[in-house]
C-alpha cells in the first residue's frame, strides 16, 4: 500500500510505502502482541509541501501495556509538530511526559528534510541515531549528535529541565535514512543472541542502492530469520527506511 501523506502515523500495526514530495519512505511497525503498542511513528510536511518531517518513538513497556501511554504521547507530538526546530518539540513533549511521570519515559529521534535547502535536521531524546548512507557510497554510518557536557538528549520523562539539540547536513537526491526501535536490534534467535547494530548494518550495506520499499522486505526477511518467527512477540520492533525523490519525480500531494 502507498499513500501520499500532509499527516500520518499512530501505533498501530502498519506495513506501508508514503511518498511526500520530498521523499519516499517504507515503514514497518508491529506490536509484541496485539494490534498497537509502544511505538510511535509520525510523518507530516508542511502546507507548501517544502518540508517533510518524521518521527519514531519507543515507550517504555511494549504491546497492550504501553498502548495508553504511546497513544497519549502520540496525540502530543501530533499537536506539537508545527514547530520547525525538532530541539523545541523535545523539550515540549518532555514538560508534558515529566507530568505524567516515569511510566511515560520515551526515546524518539526527529528529522526533517527542508527541500529549499537540500538540508537533513535531526534532533533525539536518548534514541539510537538514524543511519544514513550518501548517494555513491558504499556503506552506512550512524549520524550522531555533538557531545555537550550537560544534562541533554535524554530520554522524555527522565529530568524536566533537560536541554534538547537540532543539528543539520546538506542531504540530496538518492541520500537514504533508516530509523528503527529497540526491538529490531534487540530480536533474539532461539538461542538468545540478539540481531544487533552489526548485523543490521552489514545487512544494510548489501542492500545499499535498493528501494526504501526493497530494503524495509529486507530486513523483515532478516528478522525472520534470525528469530524463526514470522511475527515479533519480543518487543514492539519499528522501523522505516527513507530516500530522497529526484527533483523531477517528485508527485504533488492530494
Amino acid at each position: 500500500m502507498t499513500s501520499n501523506v500532509r499527516k500520518s502515523g499512530g501505533i498501530r500495526n502498519i506495513d506501508e510505502d508514503i511518498r511526500t514530495c520530498g521523499v519516499e519512505a517504507s515503514v514497518y511497525s508491529s506490536a509484541a502482541d496485539g494490534d498497537s503498542g509502544g511505538d510511535i511513528y509520525y510523518f507530516s510536511v508542511c502546507s507548501t509541501d517544502k518540508l517533510t518531517r518524521i518521527v519514531v518513538a519507543d515507550v517504555m513497556g511494549h504491546g497492550k501495556a504501553a498502548r495508553d501511554t504511546s497513544a497519549w504521547l502520540y496525540r502530543a507530538l501530533h499537536d506539537n509538530m508545527n514547530m520547525v526546530d525538532g530541539s523545541h518539540i523535545l523539550r515540549q513533549l518532555n514538560r508534558q511526559a515529566n507530568d505524567i511521570g516515569y511510566e511515560a519515559m520515551t526515546t524518539a529521534a526527529i528529522i526533517a528534510y527542508y527541500l529549499n535547502t537540500d538540508r537533513l535536521y535531526f534532533s533525539y531524546a536518548g534514541h539510537h541515531p538514524v543511519l544514513i548512507k550518501r548517494a555513491g557510497e558504499l556503506n552506512w554510518h550512524e549520524l550522531q549528535l555533538p557531545l555537550v557536557e550537560r544534562i541533554a538528549d535524554c530520554p522524555l520523562a527522565i529530568d524536566e529541565d533537560a536541554e534538547y539539540s537540532q543539528c543539520d547536513i546538506p542531504f540530496d537526491t538518492g541520500d537514504k535514512v533508516f530509523l528503527y526501535t529497540d526491538g529490531l536490534i534487540e530480536a533474539p534467535s532461539p538461542d538468545g543472541e540478539c540481531f544487533g547494530i552489526e548485523r543490521l548494518m552489514k545487512l544494510l550495506d548489501q542492500h545499499g542502492d535498493a528501494s526504501p520499499q526493497t530494503i524495509k522486505h529486507q530486513v523483515i526477511a532478516a528478522l525472520r530469520r534470525h528469530t524463526c518467527q514470522s511475527n515479533f512477540s519480543h518487543d514492539d520492533t519499528t522501523f522505516t527506511a527513507i530516500e530522497v525523490h529526484p527533483r523531477s519525480h517528485q508527485p504533488a500531494l492530494t
